[in-house]
């Protein structure tokens, strides 16, 4: 029979069971779990460049114009919206849905050189579009962007 040195007390203990709790967590069972009950909504987004402008197109399907703000200060644009559950299911029960409901909030970074004063943003199909044109010079302020 052999014995097995726990430390002092229970130090040692307590660190292997933890050491156990960070292996679980950390593994990438561990993450899909978090990822299956993640609630929050976080659109997928795609900036582009081009000789002229930046552009920022961001998927928030299932969204209206209307439930969407933008919003640009200093060096950041921020938009954001909320998506709202349906009700078009009066006589049935919903067994399973992978839709998401709630806020959402996104700031992107505003390179130096756009001039923020012609950001436009405009919504079709589910896409945001915000189009950030390149200028030598820029001015830092807060504004609200409308949605077309």
């Amino acid at each position: 029979m052999s014995l097995i040195n726990w430390g002092n007390g229970s130090e040692g203990l307590d660190r292997r069971f933890n050491n156990v709790l960070e292996r679980f967590f950390d593994s990438p069972r561990a993450r899909s779990l978090a990822e299956r009950f993640d609630t929050s909504i976080n659109p997928s987004i795609e900036v582009t460049e081009n000789d002229n402008e930046f552009n920022v197109h961001a998927e928030l399907p299932g969204m209206k114009k209307e439930d969407i703000n933008v919003d640009i200060n200093n060096d950041s644009l921020t938009f954001s919206g909320e998506s709202k559950a349906h009700n078009d299911y009066k006589d049935e029960n919903v067994r399973y849905s992978e839709r998401r409901y709630g806020h959402f909030s996104r700031t992107v970074p505003v390179p130096e050189n756009v001039d923020k004063d012609k950001i436009t943003a405009s919504f079709k199909d589910g896409v945001l579009d915000l189009k950030m044109p390149k200028s030598a010079h820029s001015t830092s302020k807060a504004k609200k962007i409308s949605v077309n």
